[in-house]
């Protein structure tokens, strides 16, 4: 992996959120900045049909077929692969933000330790059926009313050490469907907070001015916290 990139953005999953929001985050990167896309899942059949990767890419690992997707589309900017799961070990370079579409507690609690080692944003999707969310997080808020381990403590209490846990295949995928609406609207969330922070949040005088968080429900209701 290179380091002569001093700003580098992390998706961590690039599956049904995490390929939505490469697709749109790599055109909002000035070109001199990096994706680097990490996931350790294998791309399947039945990936398909909620996930934007064309037939040809079916078995590679979703980075791979994720970049070599996004490359069709855009040649300005660097895009690099890592196609391993992010771990307790993991190394990341220079971080400017994680973005985190990983459909795990594992994989968003490693995620916003690494924010803390870092100081840098993380910004996390998630997504049911038909409900999608997505919230922002910066280390100075660890341990407030707006650290997803404080109002989310599942994070904390699922101890599975598993990245790929729960499942979103065979069982669980039948029990909890995610359709690639929902998918698509937690990476437009995802993007959205990424945008307000990135460029409202210089402009204003208080934290408490933004959301830090948004959802939809089935009922239709969108709603923020601040």
């Amino acid at each position: 992996m290179s380091t002569n990139i001093n700003i580098n953005h992390y998706l961590i999953g690039c599956g049904g959120i995490g390929a939505w929001v490469a697709f749109n985050l790599i055109r909002q990167l000035p070109a001199d900045e990096t994706l680097i896309l990490k996931d350790g899942d294998i791309l399947e059949p039945h990936n398909l049909d909620r996930q934007l990767f064309p037939l040809k890419t079916v078995g590679m690992d979703k980075p791979t077929a994720l970049q070599q997707t996004l490359s069709r589309y855009d040649e300005r900017h660097g895009i690099e692969t890592d196609p391993t799961y992010l771990a307790a070990d993991s190394v990341l370079v220079d971080p400017r933000n994680l973005f985190v579409g990983a459909d795990n507690n594992a994989a968003r609690r490693r995620a916003l330790a690494f924010a803390d080692h870092h100081g840098c944003p993380c910004i996390i999707g998630a997504n049911e059926l038909i409900e999608a969310e997505a919230y922002y997080y910066i280390p100075a808020w660890k341990d407030t009313k707006r650290d997803p381990r404080v109002y989310y403590p599942d994070l904390l209490e699922d101890k599975s050490p598993d990245p790929t846990h729960p499942s979103c295949t065979g069982e669980a995928q039948e029990s909890h469907p995610q359709l690639a609406l929902a998918n698509m609207q937690a990476a437009t969330y995802m993007l959205w907070l990424w945008y307000v922070w990135e460029n409202t949040r210089p402009e204003i005088d208080s934290d408490d001015l933004l959301p830090f968080k948004v959802r939809a429900n089935r009922y239709g209701s969108i709603q923020t916290e601040k």
